[in-house]
C-alpha cells in the first residue's frame, strides 16, 4: 500500500473523455475505487506524475487538516 504522502497519477477514461490528475495516494485511491466499483469509467493509477497534470479537483477538501490551512465552514 502506498504512503499517504506519495503523489500518484490518476488516469480516467469516460468514453472519448480522457482525464489525468495528480494527487495524494489515499485520495487517488478513494476516487479510483469509487469510479471502478460503479463501472463509471476505465481507471488506472501509477506513479508517472508530471508537473503539467492538474491536481485532483477539490483535493484540498480531502487533505488532512494542518495548521497552515484556513478552516472550512459549512453551514446547514
Amino acid at each position: 500500500m502506498s504512503a499517504p504522502s506519495q503523489i500518484l497519477h490518476l488516469h480516467v477514461e469516460l468514453g472519448p473523455l480522457v482525464l489525468d490528475y495528480q494527487g495524494h495516494a489515499d485520495q487517488i485511491g478513494e476516487v479510483a475505487t469509487e469510479l471502478t466499483v460503479t463501472g463509471a469509467a476505465t481507471v488506472s493509477v501509477d506513479d508517472c506524475v508530471t508537473s503539467e497534470m492538474p491536481c485532483l479537483p477539490c483535493s484540498r477538501l480531502w487533505a488532512p487538516s494542518d495548521t497552515t490551512s484556513a478552516p472550512v465552514t459549512v453551514s446547514s
